[in-house]
């Protein structure tokens, strides 16, 4: 068999099980409205210079508001792109943020308007030559529920891929939950610790810090449920 084959392979393998949620409508993470942490540190942390353009990626982005809120607030002063292997979830955004006029390419994987582009791809591929383009071209990461969603077999892989889109100085938004009931290592959502994002990202020759900034898991302050705490870091790069 083919590399090419054995690529095709793995990424139908990947986004099986997403497909068949989408198809079903077994999609329980998605909010309707717009994450807290975007809301709470947007002017602190997130885009505290506005002055120039800069480029945001939401990993594994699926129908998420937090695109259109940004979009629309932040016409002038950002680029956004959102990325989904699942062609379904791209499609939905797109019919029910209609306002965003967002336009389909003649590549066919691509919706874009003047500042929000949609891409439907397999994530863990953008590092190869076909995705040269968004190598080193985001400012920031908005990860809210992409890490959590991946197998744990896959997120040293998932990491190198932020590392190979992320420009010099960039910065990560890593929101994690835990699970601290029932089964542990249930998921999708899996359950990341704060040991697992020390050893994922802390090491790394190209992070230069990693702070906790709201730990839910500690004061047990604003549950996302009975079984499940969430934590929020902020990841700056070299």
């Amino acid at each position: 068999m083919s590399s090419n084959s054995n690529n095709q392979q793995c990424e139908s393998d990947r986004l099986q099980l997403w497909q068949g949620k989408w198809t079903n409508q077994q999609i329980g993470w998605h909010e309707s409205d717009v994450h807290e942490a975007i809301r709470q540190y947007e002017e602190t942390l997130l885009f505290p210079d506005t002055t120039t353009t800069k480029r945001i990626l939401f990993p594994l982005c699926g129908k998420t508001v937090d695109m259109a809120y940004l979009a629309t607030k932040y016409s002038d002063q950002l680029q956004i792109v959102g990325v989904d292997g699942v062609a379904q979830a791209l499609k939905t955004f797109v019919k029910e943020q209609e306002h965003l006029k967002l336009e389909k390419q003649v590549d066919n994987n691509r919706w874009m308007n003047s500042n929000l582009e949609l891409l439907q791809s397999d994530f863990f591929q953008m590092t190869e030559e076909q995705y040269a383009p968004y190598h080193h071209s985001f400012d920031v990461i908005f990860d809210r529920a992409s890490l959590v969603a991946i197998s744990p077999s896959l997120r040293e892989d998932y990491v190198q891929v932020c590392r190979t889109l992320l420009k010099p100085n960039g910065k990560i938004m890593l929101i994690v939950i835990e699970h601290i009931a029932g089964d542990i290592m249930a998921g999708p959502p899996f359950s990341v610790t704060h040991e697992d994002v020390m050893r994922l990202y802390s090491h790394q020759d190209w992070v230069e810090s990693v702070q906790l900034l709201e730990d839910q898991g500690e004061a047990k302050r604003n549950q996302v449920s009975t079984d499940m705490v969430s934590r929020y870091y902020w990841i700056q790069c070299k």
